[in-house]
């Protein structure tokens, strides 16, 4: 997912500016998605991988242990554990604060302790969520006295997608983030929102950096297929920020008006669906024949789906903070496509306004969706080319530049 490609992204473009990664991580874990490709370009990585004792692990081992029975009570057995799991999960949530990766604290510390030990690292950087990370970072620094950057994906204490079911779990949630924000010789955020919301807590505001996420370069030197149907395409996890149901309604609406057939228009979905729900949705909307629902892809093949789109299709329901920006938002600027945003005024959208030919509609106006899939269409068939600025108006979105300003980061504290 985003953070993966973020820190993938800065460990592949370190040593062009000098600096050697060593990657402190978890061995394998039961994960919905596993995608090999994100490791093209990191041959000179230094990775240690550690075991843990977070259900994710644990999930793991105990699938291995299945596989390597092949018997048929472990078949049999199958079903319950998933719900095991998922019971593990939201138990383990509500136990561990800030989050269930502290169980993997213990194995990192060890290897962590080594690793300072017997070579030169001259900066930490921990990144988050999982926020525990940041504790790790933090004792170590303390102890070696190790100059730090701590990167923050997400928001953390009241963020968005951190777990708080209860007043206690917000309290101590609200004092780990401040130690951390504290400690730190930098913070690193993904948006001007998320820095405007640290910057009310009791600390230098100087050491607030925003360097968004980005995209690859080499990932969009493809050229687009030839193709007389119309390709819309939408990448990105749908879930609690990507509800897709107005705009299929809309999508029906627009189809039953037009009288397109599916040789026509095709409707792209590219990722996971953790409602679903969405299969359902097309079913219920009569879309089956115009929908091509792919689920989670490696990034190579999304990234060329992307280039091929005669049109993009940006969704964030109503409900993030206003400084969210969906980590699609700078692949999708890298494609040079049109973009049809349905979305509320977020960081991301205005990120999109300023750098490509964007249509901007409400996720509750649905006569508007409708409207805009019509403009597109009609410039689509007589060929009309939107224009773009400059390529290298997005170049400061590129990964390598990104890292490099991580790197400013480093120079400045070691």
């Amino acid at each position: 997912m985003g953070g993966t490609q973020r820190m993938a992204g800065f460990a592949r473009h370190l040593p062009a500016y000098g600096w050697q990664p060593t990657v402190l991580t978890v061995k394998d874990v039961y994960y919905y998605a596993r995608d090999v490709s994100l490791l093209k370009g990191l041959e000179h990585c230094h990775t240690v991988r550690t075991e843990s004792l977070d259900p994710l692990r644990l999930f793991q081992k105990m699938a291995a242990i299945r596989r390597q029975r092949q018997s048929q009570f472990a078949a049999q057995t199958a079903p319950q554990a998933g719900l095991l799991k998922r019971l593990a999960l939201a138990l383990s949530n509500f136990i561990f604060v800030p989050d269930n990766k502290l169980l993997w604290l213990p194995f990192s510390w060890r290897t962590a302790n080594r690793l300072l030990a017997q070579e030169n690292h001259r900066v930490l950087l921990s990144s988050g969520p999982p926020h525990s990370v940041h504790l790790l970072a933090y004792v170590l620094k303390k102890r070696y006295n190790v100059p730090w950057v701590a990167d923050l994906r997400d928001g953390w204490a009241g963020g968005d997608f951190q777990p708080e079911p209860t007043w206690l779990h917000r309290l101590i949630n609200r004092k780990m983030q401040a130690h951390i924000l504290n400690g730190a010789d930098r913070i690193v955020v993904v948006s001007n929102g998320l820095a405007a919301q640290l910057a009310q807590e009791r600390l230098n505001k100087q050491k607030i950096v925003v360097i968004t996420n980005g995209f690859e370069e080499a990932d969009f030197q493809h050229r687009p297929a030839a193709d007389k149907c119309f390709d819309i395409v939408h990448a990105g996890t749908i879930g609690n920020f990507v509800q897709p149901e107005p705009f299929l309604q809309a999508f029906r609406d627009f189809l039953h008006e037009t009288g397109l057939e599916p040789a026509d228009i095709r409707l792209h979905f590219i990722g996971s669906d953790l409602t679903g729900r969405f299969l359902k949705l097309v079913d219920r909307f009569n879309l089956n024949p115009f929908v091509n629902y792919e689920g989670y892809v490696e990034h190579e093949r999304a990234v060329r789906l992307l280039g091929q789109a005669d049109l993009l299709l940006y969704l964030v329901s109503e409900g993030p903070f206003s400084g969210f920006i969906p980590g699609k938002t700078f692949e999708y600027l890298a494609a040079r496509k049109p973009v049809l945003a349905v979305s509320p005024d977020i960081e991301g959208l205005k990120i999109l306004q300023a750098h490509t030919a964007v249509r901007w509609l409400s996720p509750r106006d649905t006569d508007g969706i409708g409207l805009a899939l019509k403009a597109f269409y009609v410039e689509f068939k007589t060929g009309k080319r939107h224009s773009m600025p400059p390529k290298n108006s997005i170049l400061s979105f590129s990964r390598k530049t990104l890292t490099g300003r991580l790197v400013k980061l480093f120079e400045e504290i070691v």
